[in-house]
């Protein structure tokens, strides 16, 4: 569950506080932890694919690291 979006490259693509992120670049996220393993592999200049769920819908992003 994201919270305290408020400026950045994700809520630049429409992520709002609420939302729920299920993967990373086709990695399940079941925790905090996964999340932030996840991102931990990321590098500035790459583009993350992230599952996102609002309420009953779901949805892909790709979020540029800046």
């Amino acid at each position: 569950v994201i919270s305290g979006v408020t400026d950045g490259a994700a809520s630049d693509v429409g992520i709002r506080e609420g939302d729920i992120i299920s993967q990373v670049n086709g990695q399940n996220i079941l925790t905090v932890a996964d999340f932030n393993q996840a991102l931990a592999a990321v590098k500035k200049g790459d583009v993350v694919r992230l599952l996102v769920h609002r309420g009953a819908n779901a949805y892909f992003v790709a979020v540029p690291i800046k």
